[in-house]
């Protein structure tokens, strides 16, 4: 039986409920170092922190991706884990705010990298069944999540407009805080008709988005996204 994406929202967001703790337990270890170990410590600590919590979800992703096609008989493959580089540079970026501000920033980048877990493993394999995919997004996203949500009502399925490769390229992009997930599709389904069987709200949502991006887009006479957008939150303004 599919998973919902409220569903798998509910279950990614326990995990981020825990990695907090985990992280404000963390800061609270490291302040009983000293001013110059303090900054080394977390940037040890927090890779490891994270990791489990990232690999965790691409395990649901691929446990996911078997409960959605379950005639599919090859094992579904995780998301590979993140460099620890990465993380290693975000707690550079999170240590440069200060006090609490810190741990938000560092909470957002746990939260971000748990729902890559388990939306690359979608794509992932997805793109190994030779299936296209579309973004999930929730009735209060951002701008920028509905505008690439919408393209799940784009004529070919997933895009539309002489901008579509760069709407492919951004597509994967993702921001703290952002709760969007990925919805594999099966081979020779139309996503529309699959999303109004499995995900009628968010079919709705996304023809209404993709009505009210043709509009921005002809306010804004351009393919550009960031103009695009511009256009959609001057009618919109409740978005952000």
């Amino acid at each position: 039986m599919p998973v919902s994406a409220a569903e798998r929202r509910f279950i990614l967001d326990n995990l981020v409920g825990l990695a907090e703790a985990d992280i404000r337990k963390l800061w609270k270890a490291a302040e009983l170092q000293t001013d110059v170990a303090f900054a080394a410590y977390m940037t040890q600590a927090f890779p490891a922190l994270v990791d489990p919590y990232q690999q965790m979800a691409a395990q649901l992703g691929a446990t996911f991706f078997e409960a959605d096609f379950p005639t599919i008989t090859t094992p579904a493959v995780q998301a590979p884990p993140l460099p620890v580089e990465q993380l290693t540079k975000s707690v550079g970026w999170a240590l440069g705010a200060e006090g609490v501000a810190a741990i938000d920033r560092m909470i957002g980048t746990t939260q971000r990298a748990i729902y890559d877990g388990e939306r690359d493993t979608t794509a992932l394999n997805a793109t190994k069944n030779r299936m296209k995919w579309v973004r999930v997004a929730r009735p209060d996203a951002c701008a920028f999540c509905r505008l690439l949500a919408s393209r799940a009502a784009a004529a070919d399925g997933q895009y539309k407009t002489e901008q579509s490769a760069r709407f492919r390229a951004d597509g994967k992009k993702y921001h703290d805080d952002c709760r969007c997930t990925a919805k594999a599709i099966p081979r020779g389904e139309d996503p529309m008709d699959y999303l109004s069987a499995t995900e009628p709200q968010f079919a709705d949502l996304a023809a209404q988005w993709s009505n009210e991006y043709d509009k921005a887009r002809g306010a804004a006479s351009s393919g550009d996204p960031k103009k695009i957008l511009a256009e959609w939150r001057a009618f919109s303004p409740e978005i952000r």
